[in-house]
């Protein structure tokens, strides 16, 4: 497997930066929508599929995080 040189390893940080912020936002809308949804009919399902939604944001930020941790190592960084 070939090494990334010091460009490309700073390009996939910063990709994964920029998927974490995206992450980020999504789970703050979903929260959002979660707190909007309370007064609706159908508030508890809604939760839950939120509740989902913001697990998953959760697990692809780990994922980019390690990403990321693989990508120093590689490099030494």
């Amino acid at each position: 497997m070939s090494h990334p040189d010091d460009a490309d390893s700073l390009a996939i940080r910063r990709r994964v930066h920029d998927i974490n912020n995206a992450l980020n936002v999504i789970a703050m809308q979903a929260e959002l929508v979660r707190l909007r949804s309370a007064d609706s009919a159908s508030a508890a399902e809604i939760a839950r599929s939120i509740d989902i939604v913001v697990k998953e944001c959760a697990k692809v930020g780990d994922l980019a995080v390690e990403i990321s941790d693989a990508v120093k190592a590689e490099t030494g960084q």
